[in-house]
């Protein structure tokens, strides 16, 4: 014997109405991260951006940092801050074999909106 339940029309009209609000309470939820949270730049500046961008090069760069003269600059371009420093490094031996000089520029990327670090490198 087959037996059928047949849901009453409030019971329909109940998970109806639990979607929608389900729905809602998803759209609000998306539209208070992305609209309503921090409209300006984390990162504003240059000054700023030194700051940051010498912080995170002296801490993946340590033999770079080791005198206190050397020059960073701070570059914004398209909403994207990179901090370098061009660098010449001395060869380098081990067991008695001569590794060649590496010059080129150390770098970092990261948002001006909310300071993301994007990319940290070094360019030959």
């Amino acid at each position: 014997m087959e037996v059928h339940y047949i849901m009453p029309k409030t019971g329909l009209l109940i998970i109806g109405v639990g979607a929608i609000f389900i729905v809602v309470l998803f759209i609000a939820i998306y539209l208070a991260d992305y609209r309503g949270g921090y409209q300006g730049n984390a990162v504003a500046d240059k000054e700023t951006a030194l700051k940051i961008g010498r912080a995170l090069l002296e801490e993946h760069y340590p033999d770079d940092f080791s005198y206190p003269e050397k020059r960073i600059e701070a570059k914004e371009k398209g909403g994207i801050w990179r901090v370098y420093e061009f660098v010449d490094r001395e060869p380098r031996v081990i067991d008695d074999v001569t590794y060649g000089t590496l010059s080129g520029e150390i770098y970092v990327e990261f948002r001006k909106r909310d300071g993301k670090v994007l990319r940290i490198g070094f360019d030959d």
